[in-house]
């Protein structure tokens, strides 16, 4: 055996292993054999070796990633239910942040209003003061001078006044000076109407209420017809300009009718229209109910037989016949009280029963209820077209004498020899008809002429009948003179009737040839007409 160099008191330690192998390293300390020595002979023995019993590195796996919980769907709901209140509740803050923006903003503005208008009020109080200042320097030079100053346009206006008043009242001037003057209306005088515009539109326009009352407000405002059909379709509906123009014309008519109105009742300062016909007035809505109702209250120098009858003081017998108050007229003899020998139109009992006839007549023809009546019942029939020769070329062709007088020619009567004898029901006429119709009307050589139904005169006789004589106990006299007014009154409402409807079917017609649409053309106005079992007035 070999013994162990001397050089070997180090320590052996092993430092590390990589990759599952061993390494030893020896350390020295500082001593050792110099060169020359035998080598370095190590035996396995004699070698401590440390086992390591270190495990070896595993590879562990990534970990795995968290899988996401679902939510139920209870909870998505109520999350989405939470988030649109939210959304609401933000939305409503904003609402309300914007309206008192806009009450602040209107606050600001009336006060600036009331500033400017306090300030114009006091610029024209300054304004005043100077002028009355200047004035009175003015007549201070004058007098100190001698001269006699003009008096102030305000006052002179004021002195005209005046004097109109006087020369219209008679006390100042003569009768040539009455005929040039004119009553000047009372301002004070509040008149309320008892139709309102929006609603006569939607009736005669076939159009929506609101968006006849919007239009009128934007005509009131001064809007013009294309700002208004071009930028304001939310408030028309998405009119036309054609009927928008309608519109502003049938309005202009009903403004024209108020004029009218007010000033007949504000220059009725003789207080001759009485309290019904002011009230007939408030109810009018055409130019023609107008005329037809201040026609006994004209200037004029005839006067109708019910003028003629109230001036001899049947007035208030006729309304109480009218009414059946204190249930007088049950007989005829009740009407020798009235008569008056030695006045004309009292004379004899028939002369008092027909002015009282005439007197109730006139009452129930310009009764507001009564003429509203008749509107649904013209609205509702269906009108019969008469038309033949006119009167004055039928005289001139039985007149022996040549026919070398002024009037139409025969050439110009050959064309109309279809319509001599014509008749058709109105609105079942066709266009054409009706346009050589007129043309002969115009010339003189026909007369055009519409027939109302008898059912219509029934249901107004029911609905006059029903209103006078329903209510009142029976009685003979007084229901017979008040049918036999009735009839009167129907007769006079009779050529307004005609000729309201000869107006509107005309329109109709003018509508068919010229229609307000460039590119759709009218076929037909279809003309709605009830059975008269469905009538209801």
């Amino acid at each position: 055996m070999t013994l162990p160099h001397p050089a070997l008191d180090s320590s052996i330690e092993i430092l590390e292993e990589v990759q599952n192998m061993r390494e030893v390293q020896v350390l020295f300390d500082g001593g050792g054999s110099s060169s020359g020595a035998d080598p370095l002979i190590i035996e396995q023995d004699e070698v401590q070796h440390i086992a390591t019993n270190s495990p070896q590195l595993q590879e562990t796996p990534p970990p795995k990633r968290s899988q996401r919980q679902r939510r139920p769907v209870q909870q998505y709901h109520q999350q989405q239910l939470e988030q649109q209140h939210e959304a609401a509740q933000q939305k409503l803050q904003r609402q309300q942040q914007r309206q008192q923006q806009q009450k602040q903003l209107q606050q600001q503005r009336a006060q600036q209003r009331q500033m400017q208008q306090q300030q114009q009020k006091q610029q024209q109080q300054q304004q005043q003061q100077q002028q009355q200042q200047q004035q009175q320097q003015q007549q201070q030079q004058s007098q100190q001078r001698g001269v006699k100053r003009k008096e102030p346009e305000a006052a002179q206006q004021v002195a005209r006044q005046s004097k109109a008043q006087k020369t219209s009242r008679g006390e100042v001037g003569g009768a040539g000076t009455l005929k040039h003057r004119k009553r000047l209306p009372d301002d004070d005088i509040q008149i309320v109407f008892e139709w309102d515009a929006a609603k006569v539109i939607s009736e005669r326009q076939r159009v929506d209420e609101w968006v006849a009352r919007n239009v009128v407000t934007m005509f009131d405002q001064e809007n013009t017809l294309p700002f208004i059909a071009r930028y304001r379709k939310d408030k028309t509906g998405n009119m036309d300009v054609e009927k928008l123009r309608e519109i502003q014309n049938t309005y202009s008519q009903l403004k024209h009718v108020q004029e009218r109105v007010v000033k007949i009742l504000k220059t009725d300062t003789t207080k001759k229209l009485p309290l019904e016909r002011k009230q007939s007035l408030l109810c009018a809505t055409t130019m023609h109910e107008v005329e037809h109702l201040t026609a006994a209250y004209k200037g004029s120098g005839k006067r109708t037989y019910a003028e003629r009858a109230r001036e001899l003081g049947l007035g208030p017998p006729a309304l109480e016949a009218l009414q059946g108050t204190h249930n007088k007229f049950v007989n005829r003899q009740e009407l020798y009280p009235l008569i008056d020998p030695n006045r004309e139109g009292l004379r004899t009992v028939e002369e008092v029963e027909q002015g009282l006839q005439h007197i109730i007549a006139d009452v129930i023809s310009k009764d507001p209820q009564v003429l509203d009546c008749v509107r649904q019942l013209m609205k509702r029939c269906d009108p019969l077209l008469e038309c033949g020769k006119a009167r004055k070329q039928q005289k001139r062709e039985q007149s022996k004498v040549a026919n070398k007088g002024p009037g139409p020619s025969d050439d110009l009567c050959a064309k109309y020899e279809n319509y001599f004898n014509f008749k058709c029901m109105a609105w079942h006429t066709k266009p054409h008809a009706v346009l050589a119709m007129n043309r002969g009307d115009h010339q003189g050589v026909l007369t055009v002429k519409i027939v109302i139904p008898e059912n219509t005169y029934k249901y107004f006789f029911n609905f006059c009948q029903q209103k006078w004589l329903g209510m009142a106990a029976p009685q003979y006299y007084r229901t017979q003179l008040v049918m036999m007014s009735t009839e009167d009154s129907w007769e006079r409402l009779g050529a307004s009737l005609s000729t309201t409807a000869r107006t509107s079917f005309y329109a109709c017609i003018m509508l068919i040839i010229c229609p307000p649409f460039p590119d759709l053309p009218v076929l037909r106005i279809f003309y709605w007409n009830p059975p008269p079992s469905s009538w209801k007035i």
